[in-house]
């Protein structure tokens, strides 16, 4: 899983207190081997809770920035959507992910996790039986939305994500 940091202003070093948890990679570099973003990425080696700090040093004048970066396993998953019916012929709905910790908190992003959407049959569902055969899943390239670009690159691999 991927997470970009951004600093406002300046040109900055990263560095992380465990990257083998967390590691930071700038993005676009100068040739003084700063910049003002860069990647987290999260290395899971076991099913634990890890933490790693990840540092920026504003060359110039010696700012430094901090930010905690947990790397935890997932404990529960959700599916969020803005609505909980559906109408045939209306237009597509947005499905999101959102997965907790064991604590119920929030993970920041889900980025880079491949998923599978299936619609399934739900034996409860009273009066709509053959509702399943009414839905399909649309890739967000066959659709009206906008994706991040992660998940732009997971569709051209024939992927789903959050």
């Amino acid at each position: 899983v991927n997470f970009t940091l951004e600093a406002a202003e300046g040109c900055y070093k990263w560095w992380s207190t465990r990257p083998e948890v967390a590691s930071i990679e700038p993005i676009n570099p100068s040739d003084r081997q700063c910049s003002q973003r860069a990647v987290v990425v999260a290395h899971a080696s076991q099913p634990a809770r890890l933490t790693s700090i990840i540092f920026a040093e504003e060359i110039a004048i010696g700012r430094v920035l901090r930010c905690d970066a947990i790397v935890d396993v997932i404990n529960e998953i959700e599916i969020v959507s803005t609505t909980r019916e559906l109408y045939l012929e209306d237009s597509p709905l947005k499905l999101r992910i959102r997965a907790l910790d064991a604590e119920g908190n929030t993970f920041s992003t889900l980025a880079g996790l491949v998923f599978e959407w299936n619609i399934v049959k739900d034996a409860e569902a009273v009066g709509y039986s053959d509702s399943h055969n009414a839905l399909r899943i649309l890739k967000f390239s066959e659709s009206t939305y906008t994706p991040p670009i992660y998940i732009s690159e997971m569709e051209k691999h024939g992927k789903q994500g959050e």
